[in-house]
C-alpha cells in the first residue's frame, strides 16, 4: 500500500486510504503468484512511461484496476499500454509499403 500511494502521489494517480475486505481478498490472490511482487515493481516502471495509463486519454490506471486479475497487470508488463512513437508507427504501416504509383498524367 506504502509502495503503491509513493507511486501514485508521484504520477497524480488515486491513492488508496485501506485495504477494504475485497482489495485484500484480491491482493491476496495476486500474492499467492511467486512472480506478482516482481511483475508489480515492474508494472510500476511501465505505468510511469505510458500516457494511457497516466490519463492522456482520461482515464488512470488504479491499484483497484492493476489488481483485479492476473491479465491487467501481465498486459502492462508485456508492454500493451506504452507509447507509441508515431515515426516507428509510419515506417511499420501496411500503407507505407504499398507499391508507389507513377504520376498518369
Amino acid at each position: 500500500m506504502r509502495e503503491w500511494n509513493g507511486f501514485a502521489e508521484k504520477n497524480s494517480l488515486s491513492q488508496i486510504c485501506s485495504l477494504s475486505s475485497n482489495r485484500k481478498k484480491q491482493l491476496n490472490v495476486r500474492l499467492k503468484s511467486p512472480s506478482f511482487t516482481k511483475m508489480f515493481h515492474q508494472a510500476l516502471e511501465h505505468i510511469e512511461q505510458s500516457d494511457y495509463l497516466l490519463g492522456s486519454k482520461g482515464w488512470k490506471v488504479t491499484f483497484d484496476w492493476l489488481i483485479q486479475n492476473d491479465e491487467n497487470i501481465l498486459k502492462v508488463v508485456e508492454g500493451n499500454y506504452k507509447n507509441q512513437d508515431k515515426q516507428e508507427n509510419y515506417i511499420n504501416s501496411p500503407l507505407n509499403n504499398l507499391p508507389k504509383q507513377k504520376n498518369m498524367w
